[in-house]
């Protein structure tokens, strides 16, 4: 059986105070794209669905962010009523939003706007001041500064490469796994495997919810994320959405995922329970790991160089007739090195002088080494 490594990453929820109610409303905000890389001002645009049988004349409501009412007004050659099932964009500055999108040929409106990088509450206001399509957003969804926008998908928004007048995410994989996992000490950052309990919330005083630490991890490696709840209303059914801030995204409460390349990667779970909303986020650091190594008298010195620590457990070396797996969570500190006797590799001195043993990750794949 192939044995492949893998980390546990425990992000459970924290109430975040965001509701985002089913809408049965005329428009629905179904895109937002709130902090654009580098300088945003005018930059910054919203998303409108008309999901009646009706045909909408956007101008005669205002946009309502936080506690005041914006208008809104059309732009020439663009277009002034909302068909059923079409899109529009609201933008802050409609010659800049198609600077930045220039094959836009859709419904394009002007609003005087500035979205909080830290999120706020939108919505649409009639000419007798009902709020409607009224949504929140937050840093903590995502899409802070990285070129992506925040896009409804099941009454939640996630991350993802913009769609401006057009379809958002249509599917997250739903991936559910089985296997169990224990809880640890705490640590911040840690290349443990298990998971960790850091810290409790509680969501409308019925669900217990626990926030998990950031991790280290190698690149390849295979990641478990898990969501948990407890209390009294921890047997209702509860949607998790998670977004691992790669542009892929899962569904499931206990999901795997495989980072490719190296970076700091923010990991974020939505919680779905009826009309309440619940939301955490956790950062994975995805590393490049190399290894020294070298032959002592005394057994296989294998060197951490790395500013972090290092988890090599389930990695495994060999020569021609041996192979030695080492344990679970076997750690190297940050310029650190362990040495490992050559009676518990089971190889002798000899040997290794005549063919130094390679390094394998879990997953076969083979490890920089650098040797001494």
């Amino acid at each position: 059986m192939k044995k492949r490594q893998i980390i546990y990453i425990t992000t459970f929820l924290v109430v975040f105070g965001i509701w985002l109610p089913k809408s049965t409303y005329a428009q629905v905000i179904t895109e937002i794209m709130y902090d654009l890389p580098s300088v945003d001002s005018g930059r910054e645009w919203i998303e409108i669905y008309n999901n009646t049988n009706d045909t909408i004349a956007v101008t005669d409501f205002k946009l309502y962010e936080g506690t005041t009412g914006k208008n809104i007004s059309t732009v020439e050659g663009r277009g002034g009523l909302l068909q059923k099932g079409e899109y529009a964009i609201i933008a802050d500055n409609p010659e800049k939003f198609l600077e930045d999108n220039p094959v836009y040929e859709g419904l394009l409106f002007n609003s005087s706007f500035s979205l909080l990088n830290g999120g706020e509450e939108l919505g649409l206001v009639n000419s007798q001041g009902d709020i409607f399509a009224r949504m929140g957003y937050a840093k903590a969804l995502g899409a802070s500064g990285n070129g992506l926008s925040l896009q409804l998908f099941e009454d939640v928004f996630i991350e993802g490469v913009p769609t401006p007048g057009s379809e958002n995410v249509k599917e997250v994989v739903s991936e559910e796994i089985q296997d169990g996992s224990e809880n640890s000490p705490a640590i911040a950052i840690s290349a443990h495997e298990n998971q960790v309990k850091l810290s409790t919330a509680s969501l409308e005083r019925i669900v217990y919810i626990d926030i998990g630490r950031e991790r280290n991890i190698r690149e390849g490696e295979v990641v478990v994320f898990e969501a948990a709840a407890s209390g009294k209303g921890s047997a209702r059914k509860i949607t998790y959405i998670w977004n691992f801030g790669d542009g892929t995204t899962r569904k499931g409460r206990k999901v795997e995922h495989v980072y490719n390349h190296a970076g700091s990667y923010n990991v974020v779970v939505n919680a779905i329970m009826g009309t309440s909303r619940a939301v955490a986020r956790t950062k994975v650091h995805v590393r490049d790991v190399v290894l020294k190594v070298a032959i002592s008298e005394s057994g296989l010195v294998i060197s951490n160089e790395d500013s972090v620590e290092i988890n090599i457990g389930s990695y495994y070396i060999k020569n021609k007739k041996d192979t030695y797996v080492f344990p679970k969570d076997t750690i190297i500190d940050s310029t650190s090195s362990i040495t490992f006797d050559w009676e518990v590799l089971g190889f002798s001195l000899s040997e290794m002088k005549a063919e130094l043993s390679k390094i394998y990750t879990s997953d076969k794949n083979k490890l920089p080494v650098l040797l001494e």
